[in-house]
């Protein structure tokens, strides 16, 4: 696997983490909205690399 699919993997393992953390918030809290300002970044990079690596976003595999 080269650098960018590890990295890729780690940003998803990331995205994940996020989306539980997001789920046991508060609509409208500020631990909430925290998590969002984190979302954005991670799903610019994700979004950028699988660009990169032509990777459908869906399903994560190469077409």
């Amino acid at each position: 696997m080269d650098a960018r699919r590890k990295r890729l993997a780690e940003l998803r393992l990331q995205l994940d983490s996020l989306y539980d953390i997001g789920a046991t918030t508060v609509h409208g809290s500020p631990e909430r909205q925290a998590v969002l300002e984190q979302l954005e970044p991670l799903l610019a990079s994700i979004h950028a690399l699988n660009d990169e690596l032509e990777v459908d976003p869906i399903t994560t595999e190469d077409p």
